[in-house]
């Protein structure tokens, strides 16, 4: 095998990585033998998470030396709140398989007060839980960091090139776990990155093929094979906070956050419907599973709605992670949340909020909230949103909404559109195909809608079952046949029996 020769950094010895093509950095983990105490490793040596009641003991390094130039690419998964200090990330000529255990208990001072280590802490704002930083030493030896994407800051001068340099990493403070997503090295005319392509993880501790175990210890030996050639296959999570891009179009799976919600709210389909239970219009708060992004417009359809109710849906958004929050949840979003720096909500109008109608709301480059109901109108709903930090939206089910269903994102960019995943589904809530016909209908349950329905204790006149009327506004001929058996109901009448009631009005059977 030849030996690769690099200006930036030697490859050596056993911790040399083998790379599956010309733009291939090679595969990137945490080193698995030189972990501080606190740190548990798993995921194939890419997922760090401190544990124990300390900030002490959280030191991880790279399996590999890094290039100049090479980022460093790491997403928090968790923090604590109110807890001081964070991240410190740094650069280091000491390769790992020379350190004796156990690791000092910090980066900052017990590492930097010897020469051939250099660190700096992370602002806590940058590390809030879905933040995804960069860090990475220039050509001229200083150690930079971004977060999301949005600025670029300088931590220290001073390192010293002349030497191969992993990167070091110590889990302080708020942040509790982290996640290494990989690297990449912008260059001239392409863009080099680590391989493999990094899936964004599950939250379940699953039990990884052993078909991987070999590939992992390739990291430091002499394999004939890159990592990224194996098959791997990670379970999806439905409601967590981490989502599975399947391309470059792809904003990742969106669902309601399984473990924040309001004590009256029910999840169901995949955590995409939301239903408020109980005769209160609290206790209705959703949060969405993921961070979203600016001019990411999150998708609704109000799937059930009460009449005679004052009041309706609250959307907006946070910056504080749904994970983070404590139960029970706050009573409502206005004003038990935005009193609380860190969330913004506003009222929607009733008039947006019928049954069947399908709403987008999003934050814009300025900060500003913006809704629009069936792509009629764009209304501005407040301003003022912090956009330094990550969002989660949030929607409160009050008033008249009783139930809703998340019908996916996209982000409109210049010459695409990128969505969420997978395209969700139109449900009904009949356990039957509803003719299209039917839909317009809907709407007419909170217009100037005729009487409402109440008297459904009616009888079958026998023997008129081919042309028989509509049981509801005896004027129609009913044409819709529910579960049950029975056509009773005409097209514009089902809906609201649907609607209202959910049941056959002759023999009561669910619909």
């Amino acid at each position: 095998m030849m030996k690769e020769s690099d200006n930036e950094n030697s490859v050596v010895g056993s911790e040399r990585s083998l790379r599956c093509g010309l733009s291939c950095l090679g595969p990137l983990t945490f080193y698995s033998q030189a972990v501080g105490d606190n740190v548990r490793l798993s995921q194939g040596c890419r997922l760090a998470e401190r544990t124990g009641k300390t900030f002490r003991n959280g030191l991880v390094f790279i399996s590999r030396p890094v290039k100049v130039q090479e980022r460093i690419r790491l997403r928090v998964e968790k923090d604590l709140m109110n807890c001081q200090g964070a991240l410190r990330v740094g650069f280091t000529n000491v390769p790992p398989s020379a350190r004796s255990q156990p690791l000092p208990d910090m980066a900052i001072p017990n590492l930097t007060d010897i020469y051939g280590h250099w660190a700096a802490p992370v602002h806590e704002s940058y590390c809030q839980a879905g933040s995804e930083l960069e860090f990475w030493v220039s050509n001229g030896g200083s150690l930079y960091i971004t977060s999301n994407n949005i600025r670029q800051h300088k931590l220290l001068t001073g390192v010293d090139l002349s030497k191969p340099l992993w990167a070091m990493i110590d889990i302080y403070g708020q942040t509790c776990s982290i996640f290494l997503l990989g690297s990449d090295k912008r260059e001239l005319f392409r863009t080099r990155r680590s391989c493999p392509a990094p899936e964004r993880p599950t939250s379940l501790d699953v039990d990884i093929p052993s078909r991987m175990t070999p590939a992992v210890s390739n990291l430091h030996g002499n394999s004939e094979q890159c990592i990224s050639c194996l098959d791997m296959e990670v379970p999806a999570v439905v409601g967590s906070e981490r989502s599975l891009r399947c391309g470059l179009s792809c904003l990742g799976p969106l669902t309601f956050h399984s473990q924040a919600v309001g004590d009256n709210v029910r999840l169901s389909q995949g955590c995409r419907l939301a239903e408020r239970r109980g005769k209160t219009f609290r206790n209705g708060l959703v949060f969405s599973s993921r961070p979203v992004k600016v001019q990411e417009r999150i998708r609704l359809r109000v799937e059930k709605d009460l009449m005679n109710c004052q009041g309706a849906l609250r959307v907006g958004f946070t910056n504080v992670p749904p994970s983070a929050r404590s139960q029970p949840l706050p009573d409502m979003a206005i004003p038990n949340l935005t009193d609380i720096y860190g969330h913004w909500a506003a009222p929607v109008h009733e008039s947006y909020c019928q049954a069947g109608s399908e709403l987008e709301f999003w934050v814009s480059n300025g900060g500003s909230l913006y809704i629009t109901s069936n792509n009629i109108r764009q209304h501005k709903l407040l301003t003022g949103v912090d956009l330094s930090k990550p969002l989660w939206a949030m929607i409160d089910i009050y008033g008249q909404t009783c139930s809703i269903f998340l019908l996916g994102s996209e982000k409109r960019e210049l010459f695409r559109t990128r969505r969420s995943c997978p395209a969700p589904e139109r449900p009904t809530s009949l356990d039957v195909d509803i003719p299209s016909r039917m839909t317009p209908a809907v709407s007419n349950l909170h217009g100037n809608s005729e009487q409402c329905i109440s008297c459904l204790d009616m009888e079958v006149p026998a023997g008129e079952s081919s042309t028989m009327s509509c049981v509801v506004c005896m004027a129609k001929e009913a044409r819709i046949t529910l579960p049950c058996g029975h056509r009773c109901l005409c097209d514009r009448c089902a809906p609201k029996v649907c609607q209202q009631f959910g049941t056959c009005p002759l023999c009561r059977r669910d619909i």
